[in-house]
């Protein structure tokens, strides 16, 4: 598990939106659409799909939420109220520059929930994470492994267990992160910028935002390959018998500088 950001310096962190650490909320609640909830998200959030609608009585116009009969809360999102301790603090987001998430935090307010709103709602949000993305490929020292997707895998596993901070794009799960700005971002801010980061690659770099993909680009890569030695051509390589633990940890062991100065080690981190 990567530590914790605060104890770090990267200039991307949540107070810049006016809210606290995302990891210091107990429940994250998107008021989205499924849909764009699918598409991206903050990490860690519950998708409640929620839209306040304006219904003509005959005194005027009330707003109403999608609620069941009897409640003033979608039922999902009661269920989950219910797990909270006491004091627990409930972020929302919505897509409406914060309006629906505001309408919310009142009726939870309401029923003595801590409910914080998103200021500027996703919109700001999705800004946040463009301009963090950016500026965090610029601070890291990426460090791009390229090769077959499962030897990469193992690869970044077995550096992840030395202590060397890694991240896997070629991993099904984390590729999936990986298509949103927003997981991406989740990871790389919690690295630290004193060390490099090594990053695993999914062969023709599928699905990187674009520039997560130019900063790649222009940083030297290592060469991943498995299996019979091939003719040198003039890229540095990481050549592996096999993908086991222990063949990795001998093909690390053996790379040139500045390679090898690359693998820096997580002082506090004990190999298993």
């Amino acid at each position: 598990m990567p530590p914790s950001p605060d104890a770090h310096t990267l200039p991307v962190h949540p107070h810049q939106l006016e809210v606290q650490e995302f990891d210091a909320y107990a429940l994250i609640v998107d008021l989205r659409s499924a849909a764009d909830f699918a598409r991206d998200h903050i990490p860690g959030a519950v998708s409640v799909p929620w839209h306040p609608v304006a219904v003509s009585t005959g005194e005027g116009t009330a707003v109403l939420g999608v609620a069941e009969p009897g409640s003033d809360l979608p039922r999902s999102l009661r269920v989950r109220l219910d797990a909270l301790a006491p004091g627990d603090a409930v972020l929302l987001c919505c897509d409406r520059g914060g309006r629906d998430a505001a309408a919310m935090a009142q009726r939870l307010g309401a029923h003595g929930v801590m409910a914080h709103v998103l200021p500027g709602g996703w919109v700001n949000y999705a800004r946040w994470v463009d301009v963090g993305l950016e500026v965090l490929t610029r601070v890291l020292n990426l460090v791009p492994l390229r090769g077959p997707t499962p030897a990469v895998i193992a690869v970044m596993a077995t550096l992840e267990r030395e202590g060397v901070q890694a991240v896997d794009l070629g991993a099904g799960q984390t590729l999936s992160v990986g298509r949103s700005n927003s997981g991406l971002v989740n990871l790389l801010r919690r690295m630290d910028p004193q060390r490099p980061v090594w990053v695993g690659l999914p062969e023709g770099d599928a699905g990187l935002p674009a520039v997560l993909h130019d900063a790649l680009r222009r940083r030297a890569a290592l060469q991943l390959v498995v299996g019979e030695a091939t003719e040198a051509t003039g890229q540095a390589t990481l050549h592996l018998t096999d993908t086991t633990p222990t063949a990795i940890r001998q093909a690390l062991s053996t790379l040139p500088e500045p390679w090898r100065s690359r693998l820096q080690r997580d002082p506090d981190q004990t190999r298993p």
